[in-house]
């Protein structure tokens, strides 16, 4: 070679080297590891939950094998197992994993060629780019991406966009595999071949490290050293030779699973935390969890902390698990939640029971007792729940629910059971049913109110008494103290609701006629102005008084209809001679009234009944009565 040929070379050489591009890392920015940020998209992350990707500086493991955030981030090594995440050395990982939130973008580590751009089994949406090195080519691969900005084909340059992180194809959590592939052979990515075995025992066994070591390079090693520390083979000789030695380097800068968290405790202290900060809860829209074959229902799973939906993907995925002759669940794997909440459908397949219990990572989020029944199926009542809904008041009106349960004390919803139920109460209580068996009958309890005749000690019903196997009924207090329904079938006890202790109205101790209206209260005469109170010195409206006076002299007096208007003194006395045909023939007289007024007026004289101290001069007709005296009045009356 001619001394001019030879400085031509070595200055081309010396061109090239200086103008060529630095290898860079495919991520410029990355989530901060924390679960306030990394499950959450990219596009919502504020610059708070971003941070520039920390790098491993030297590529030496051992300096940050401790620091959580670089484990959090990369979270498995090239050459370490799936179990241990750094354990470099024991594993035939290929690549290296970098975690970060769905959405982060990925930019190509030089220029080069696209030569994959598609969705590949395992792999998920998957970039593979061509790149120039010492005369060859290498083959940067980019798998589990969410979205993919490039074509087949397609020429790119150092640091242009490519596409985003995801989760897709066999993956757990959003990361981008990255990989760098050496092998000529035009299987890219390049993936193990005759290993046996899966891909989580190749590389958690560290099957088949030669073929690692011949077809891909360290990629943290690779970026850190700029290249300089690959070369390229031009002989099996060299390519056997580069693994041995690449062994012995490895051999010598393995790190065990002893050294290190393994990622798996990692990855479940993770869980534990992300668990402990969104509110997981989920609904059923299937009444009783029991389906007809071939209905269709669902539960919806929702997430939130302090009232803000969970969007974004779990850091492990939400598994169903469900005896498959039974129901057909969708989907059965679940990675991400959108606004707060997911579907998860369920469709009936033959009749039977089963549990679908809903779970991440062994912690059980829901479990559901499904039962799947036909025309031909019954079950055998064995228990029941009975539920006394509301505070006891006497002189009120509970709503009580029954309904019975299997021998697993599942509750039995659209599923007949044979033989009676018979529901009992103690002495503090009566009970009384409305007859509701189909839904459009069921806004009737709301109104519906037990008349003298309806109130019992025991009611019995049959499952064609329900409504779809539930019994409702209404519990009525008669004095202080604990109120329990027993529910037998066939005479044997089947179950019996809590204890509740029932009460008289507190605002009633301070009235003068406190016993009139406890007797009438107890005998549901009277009825509480609300919930809690009996409102003694409140005025006496129409309906009310309409509604005592029936139930007062049941069944003498006919029911009646009435107003929210309040009455006089004069108006309810007419009132009781209009429902009862009572009137007083007596001479006595108040000086206040006369005439048909005083036949109405006079009867509180004959009975001895004293409203103030104005009695017995004056009546004083148009004052306006109180529920306390209505009911003082209506008491002495019927004594």
């Amino acid at each position: 070679m001619t001394k001019t040929k030879f400085f031509l070379v070595l200055f081309v050489f010396l061109i090239t080297t200086f103008f060529a591009k630095a290898w860079q890392y495919p991520l410029q920015e990355v989530s901060v590891p924390d679960v306030d940020c990394k499950f959450q998209p990219w596009s919502q992350h504020s610059s708070d939950c971003k941070t520039n990707l920390p790098v491993i500086e030297n590529h030496d493991y051992q300096r940050y094998k401790d620091d959580m955030d670089y484990r959090l981030i990369y979270s498995v090594l090239w050459g370490a197992t799936y179990r241990g995440g750094w354990d470099v050395g024991y594993g035939g990982h290929s690549g290296v994993d970098i975690a970060t939130a769905q959405g982060t973008p990925l930019y190509s580590i030089n220029d080069g060629t696209v030569e994959v751009a598609s969705h590949l089994p395992g792999w998920g949406n998957t970039v593979v780019i061509r790149h120039d090195f010492e005369g060859g080519h290498i083959r940067s691969v980019y798998a589990h991406m969410h979205e993919i900005n490039v074509n087949n084909g397609q020429q790119v340059s150092s640091g242009e966009r490519i596409g985003t992180v995801g989760n897709t194809g066999t993956s757990r959590g959003n990361h981008v595999h990255f990989q760098i592939d050496i092998n000529q052979d035009g299987q890219n990515p390049w993936y193990y071949s005759n290993c046996g075995g899966g891909s989580a025992t190749i590389v958690n066994e560290g099957r088949c490290r030669d073929q690692l070591l011949a077809n891909t390079v360290d990629p943290i090693r690779f970026l850190e050293t700029n290249g300089a520390s690959l070369k390229l083979p031009d002989t099996e000789e060299e390519r056997e030779q580069i693994a041995k030695e690449e062994q012995e380097r490895q051999e010598e800068d393995s790190i065990s699973e002893d050294e290190i968290q393994t990622r798996e405790t990692i990855m479940l202290s993770e869980l534990e935390l992300f668990l402990a900060r969104y509110n997981f809860d989920t609904t059923s829209n299937i009444p009783g969890n029991t389906m007809d074959v071939g209905d269709e229902g669902s539960i919806t799973l929702t997430a939130e902390h302090r009232g803000r939906p969970f969007n974004g993907s779990l850091p492990m995925s939400l598994e169903a698990e469900y005896d498959e002759d039974i129901i057909s669940v969708s989907p059965r794997t679940l990675i991400a939640i959108n606004d707060g909440q997911r579907d998860i459908n369920i469709q009936a397949v033959s009749p039977g029971s089963t549990n679908l219990i809903l779970k991440i990572r062994g912690k059980i989020i829901a479990n559901y007792s499904i039962r799947v029944v036909d025309d031909d199926t019954t079950i055998e009542a064995e228990n029941a729940r009975i539920y006394n809904l509301q505070p006891n008041r006497v002189g009120g009106q509970n709503r009580g629910i029954f309904v019975a349960q299997d021998e697993n004390r599942n509750n039995i919803i659209r599923t007949p059971y044979e033989g009676n139920i018979t529901l009992t109460t103690n002495n503090n209580a009566k009970i009384c049913s409305p007859e509701i068996t189909s839904r459009s009958e069921v806004s009737k309890t709301n109104n519906f109110e037990c008349g003298p005749d309806d109130l019992k000690d025991e009611i019995s019903f049959s499952y064609f008494d329900t409504l779809e196997g539930l019994y409702l009924f209404k519990i009525v207090p008669t004095n202080n103290g604990s109120i329990t329904i027993q529910a037998k079938k066939d005479g044997e006890e089947i179950g019996q609701s809590m204890p509740k202790n029932s009460q008289f109205p507190s605002d009633i101790s301070n009235s003068q006629y406190q016993s009139d209206i406890r007797r009438g209260l107890t005998k549901q005469f009277f009825d509480n102005h609300s919930t809690n109170n009996f409102a003694p010195s409140f005025i006496i409206r129409e309906r009310d008084a309409k509604n005592w006076i029936y139930k007062t002299f049941y069944p003498f007096a006919e029911e009646r209809s009435g107003s929210a208007m309040g009455l006089s003194r004069l108006e309810f006395m007419e009132l009781l001679n209009d429902m009862l045909g009572i009137k007083s023939n007596s001479e006595n007289n108040f000086r206040d009234v006369s005439g048909e007024q005083a036949e109405y007026a006079n009867i509180l004289l004959d009975y001895g009944i004293h409203l103030d101290d104005y009695f017995p001069r004056y009546f004083q007709p148009d004052k306006q009565l109180t529920r306390e005296e209505a009911a003082h009045i209506l008491n002495t009356l019927r004594r």
